[in-house]
C-alpha cells in the first residue's frame, strides 16, 4: 500500500489498515509507520518580507493612468465569453470594450 501511495500521511495510512479489518491499535501503526520512513517532514510557512504601505496615486488629468480588466459571463445557451475593459482612472471613461469568446490572459 506504501509503495502505490508515497505521499500520504500517517492518518491515512491508519484509516485505511482499519477500514481493511485489521485491528491494529495507533501506536502499532505508527511504530511500522516510522520503521518504514515514511514520516513526512513538515513544511512550514514562510513569512513574507514586510512591504512598505504606499497610497494610490490620484489621476491628476485625462489619459494621465489607464486600468485594464477582464470580465466574463455566458450565454443563455451556456456559451462562455470575455470582455477586455480599458478605463481611463481621471474620468472614469470607458476607452475599449473588446468582447470575445477566445480571449487568453
Amino acid at each position: 500500500m506504501a509503495e502505490k501511495l508515497p505521499t500520504r500521511g500517517f492518518d491515512e495510512y491508519y484509516g485505511r489498515i482499519r477500514n481493511e479489518g485489521l485491528k491494529w491499535n495507533r501506536k502499532r501503526v505508527l511504530r511500522v509507520y516510522r520503521m518504514m520512513q515514511l514520516n513526512l517532514r513538515r513544511k512550514r510557512k514562510r513569512r513574507l518580507p514586510a512591504r512598505t504601505k504606499e497610497w494610490l496615486q490620484q489621476p491628476t488629468g485625462i489619459n494621465h493612468t489607464w486600468s485594464m480588466d477582464f470580465m466574463s459571463d455566458s450565454l443563455i445557451y451556456g456559451r462562455r465569453f470575455r470582455v477586455l475593459n480599458i478605463m481611463d482612472d481621471y474620468n472614469r471613461e470607458a476607452l475599449a470594450i473588446e468582447p470575445d469568446f477566445s480571449l487568453p490572459a
